[in-house]
């Protein structure tokens, strides 16, 4: 039983004395990250300006069939995919 949270403390130790240190800029972008996310303030405009283009309204530009426009669409299983959403 000894050993084993000895084990256990040894590891635990080890993996936060190793882990990585965040970049600058990640460090004070964490700072900033509300306590509460709004999708339609902090999430929807990330996905406009990066994934609608290939995943919006758009029909002739869609792409693996996945559409994240529409919530019913974006947790749908997938045409091009069944079984996977």
């Amino acid at each position: 039983m000894k050993w084993r949270f000895s084990f256990f403390i040894s590891s635990l130790v080890f993996i936060i004395a190793c882990s990585p240190s965040l970049p600058d800029d990640v460090a004070a972008a964490y700072k900033t990250v509300p306590d509460n996310i709004d999708f339609n303030r902090h999430v929807k405009p990330i996905l406009s300006d990066r994934c609608f283009s290939c995943h919006g309204p758009d029909k002739g530009k869609l792409e693996a069939g996945l559409r994240l426009d529409l919530s019913e669409a974006a947790f749908a299983e997938l045409p091009e995919t069944p079984g996977k959403k």
